[in-house]
């Protein structure tokens, strides 16, 4: 599954559905304040062969390898930057790109053969707050959320062309009638 790397070696693995980034405990990855991104900075949307970016609009910028971005697809390697956070996008089809620095550990991986294994649990990014690290949601409770907030943006486009028929309609009829 594609991931997020912090710049310290932190990762978030991303679940298959759109998600929200940015400050707001109402965020499926919410940052600690702090780090200068905006409520909803940026979502992150899976899309072909990996996710792809938007930005939400809040004014605070986003990168892609340090270009500012309102959308952009992501490639293994790609770092964002939101705020004063950094992380890299990474998919398990790639090489990793970020190396973690000699004296900071990562968990995941067990060190040279005949070191001992890392006892220690890993210390939770500064960015993450603690309620992000509890355990995930039931599917249930994703169910239930989900396509409500899908049928209303469904409901929108419907009535969008609807309306938009209406009009050309109403116009063909004033056209006809006064031409």
């Amino acid at each position: 599954m594609p991931l997020l790397r912090s710049t310290k070696g932190h990762t978030l693995t991303l679940p298959p559905r759109r998600v929200s980034v940015g400050e707001s405990a109402a965020n499926e990855i919410p940052i600690a304040p702090g780090h200068g991104l905006a409520a909803v900075h940026f979502h992150l949307q899976p899309w072909e062969s990996g996710h792809f970016l938007e930005d939400a609009g809040s004014g605070l910028n986003t990168l892609v390898n340090g270009q500012p971005v309102s959308w952009a697809p992501l490639k293994h390697g790609d770092v964002i930057t939101a705020g004063d956070l950094s992380m890299t996008y990474e998919t398990e089809s790639g090489v990793p790109v970020l190396n973690v620095p000699a004296g900071e550990p990562d968990a995941g991986s067990p060190g040279p053969p005949d070191a001992p294994p890392f006892e220690e649990p890993p210390v939770p990014p500064s960015w993450l707050p603690p309620a992000a690290l509890l355990p995930p949601a039931p599917p249930g409770s994703w169910r239930a959320r989900s396509p409500s907030a899908s049928r209303s943006g469904r409901r929108w486009k419907i009535l969008f062309i609807v309306a938009l028929l209406l009009a050309l309609t109403a116009a063909a009829i004033w056209r006809y009638l006064n031409g």
